[in-house]
């Protein structure tokens, strides 16, 4: 269907990647992309009480929508957000209906917790909702499904149209979010764990009856990607590659009936998340059912390119060679500098010396991202006279400030891991032990988008993925397995999640469990539940968090071990096991 589709966009970050990465492609111009009106108050009332809609600007209503404390919410800016994506469904909507074009696409919306009198799990208002009632109150009665392949269940459109028999609702979900029960509902709940063969699979046996039983005139389509593995909301094992096959068979299934469909962007929460909708849209476009996208970060191909370029050889090194203990000084092989060392002739993991470090932060464009953030003067400290707490420091202050505040600290070391017998690991796993990493913004306060963590006293300086990329290259360079830690909090855990595993399975499926429960949290909340030991088993008895090896694999066979049938299998055991034990959540 190359050039039907419309995109209407919101001006939201993600939403700016796929159009810019599109129109970077050639595949989108100028006519191919609309911004919508916000929906006004009375569209909005069309599927809300009047009442609750009085509520919303209420910070306290606002706060326990997005799990935050209600000092951080700021009422305009978030109603005004939900507005805009309200109005780009409805725009959709009726640009479909109106038999003006097959498909539109909505980069936001699926808001589908959001009920008449009240919102929930970030949904203030339900725009399909909004969108389908002011349709019939404009004459289209013709028949309309919902197709939620969000992660998580719509309560609020299973609400909103339980006894509308001409609205069919379709979902395949991992987190149960009502008992409600609607005409029309087909509803498909897969344990946490499935991958793309259970989904699909599901998906494949059961869109065509919905499809033919029901006969919709019109679809909308919440595409969500909270599906995708290492989601920090959800606890499916799905591919990019699974979930553009998701998509396009919906799209052909969708087709074949006869219906137009309505897209809509929904849950995701990883930083690679954007890209699946990329996928599809490429797809819309062009026919071309292609997967532009590796299950590595987006910054590891550009980090491997600066690798190459100032550690020669780094990656066509032959197993047998060793790295050598000195390397002739120049610009392209920076960190062996040997210009500067530490006290005693000692280097941060017995290889980098100081200087090379800071040129290094310098070539990895990490202090750039400082400089974006206004910070200068940076000031690099580093010690490593105790081969067990290996230090990195980076000062630095903003304009205006008399003194330097400390940035970033890093305390690693060496570690060799011995594993448990009989998880089918070498041996031997040597890694990067990170002891202590703190990334704070000293300057910043607390807000909607960066609430306080337990454990925190500032807000973070959003440069994790540029630190975890360069210890990813160090390894590389080193030929360790990986980058190795403990980490401390459930949301420590759960922030690298999507690139950083359990070594033990069994501890990889309690995370999953207590991810699976606390669905419905912020992560804020989720995770001052879990420090104050209120996840529970239907028993009473506590279920802890309990710091356990947790590894960001980088050898193949590191790798291997996790992507293995066997790890897979047992940790997803342990999750089920611990949910069929009634965990809970004792708010």
């Amino acid at each position: 269907m190359a050039g039907s589709a419309r995109v209407i966009g919101l001006c939201l970050e993600r939403s700016e990647m796929i159009i810019g990465s599109l129109a970077h492609e050639g595949l989108l111009g100028p006519d191919d992309v609309q911004v919508p009106s916000q929906a006004s108050l009375q569209d909005l009332e069309a599927a809300h009480f009047t009442g609750y809609l009085d509520q919303t600007t209420n910070p306290a209503v606002l706060a326990e929508i997005f799990g935050v404390d209600p000092g951080l919410v700021m009422v305009d800016e978030v109603l005004s957000a939900q507005r805009y994506a309200v109005g780009g469904t409805v725009s959709a909507a009726r640009a479909v209906a109106a038999g003006q074009i097959r498909l539109a696409v909505n980069l936001g919306g699926g808001f589908h917790h959001a009920e008449p009198d009240k919102g929930a799990g970030f949904c203030v208002y339900n725009d399909v909702a909004v969108a389908i009632r002011l349709l019939r109150s404009r004459g289209f009665d013709g028949r309309i499904a919902v197709i939620d392949l969000d992660y998580h269940e719509g309560n609020g459109n299973v609400s909103c149209f339980a006894n509308d028999r001409s609205v069919g609702l379709y979902s395949i979900h991992g987190s149960q979010w009502t008992q409600l029960k609607s005409t029309g509902y087909s509803a498909h709940v897969l344990s946490p764990g499935s991958g793309d063969v259970e989904y699909l699979g599901t998906l494949r046996s059961t869109l065509p009856g919905f499809l033919s039983g029901n006969k919709p005139e019109l679809v909308f389509y919440i595409a969500g990607n909270d599906v995708l593995w290492g989601d920090r909301l959800g606890d499916f094992r799905m591919t990019p590659k699974g979930v553009l096959d998701r998509d396009v068979f919906v799209h052909n299934t969708v087709k074949n009936a006869g219906a137009g469909m309505v897209v809509m962007l929904g849950g995701g929460y990883t930083s690679e998340s954007w890209k699946c909708m990329l996928n599809f849209l490429r797809y819309l476009l062009t026919d071309q059912v292609k997967c532009r996208w590796s299950a590595e970060p987006r910054l590891r191909s550009r980090f491997n390119r600066i690798a190459a370029r100032i550690w020669r050889g780094t990656y066509g090194m032959n197993k047998e060679e060793k790295i050598p203990d000195v390397l002739e000084f120049s610009e392209a092989d920076l960190l062996g500098d040997i210009s500067r060392v530490f006290g005693g002739n000692k280097r941060l993991l017995g290889y980098f010396s100081q200087h090379g470090i800071e040129l290094a932060l310098e070539h990895f464009g990490i202090l750039d991202q400082l400089r974006k953030k206004g910070f200068r003067a940076f000031r690099i400290e580093a010690d490593a006279s105790d081969q067990e707490r290996q230090l990195i420091r980076v000062h630095g202050r903003r304009g205006g400030e008399a003194e330097n505040k400390i940035l970033i600290e890093l305390v690693m070391s060496r570690l060799s891991l011995l594993p448990e017998k009989g998880l089918g690991l070498p041996e031997v796993l040597r890694f990067i032990a990170v002891e202590w990493l703190m990334m704070n913004d000293p300057g910043a306060g607390f807000s909607n988008e960066r609430p306080q963590l337990p454990g925190q006293t500032h807000p973070g300086l959003g440069i994790g993925d540029h630190v975890r990329e360069l210890l990813v290259q160090v390894c590389g360079r080193l030929e360790l397995d990986g980058i190795h830690g403990k980490p401390s909090h459930y949301h420590n855990a759960i922030l690298v999640s999507q690139w950083f595993r359990f070594v033990d399975p069994a501890d990889e499926g309690k995370m999953m469990a207590m991810k699976h429960v606390l669905a419905d949290k912020g992560m804020a909340r989720a995770s001052g539940l879990v420090t104050a030991g209120k996840l529970r088993l239907a028993d009473g008895a506590p279920l802890l968090w309990n710091p356990s090896d947790q590894v960001l694999p980088v050898s193949p066979r590191l790798k291997a071990y996790f992507d293995s049938p066997a790890y897979l299998e047992a940790s997803r055991a342990v999750c089920v096991r611990l949910l069929g034990q009634g965990l809970h959540a004792a708010e």
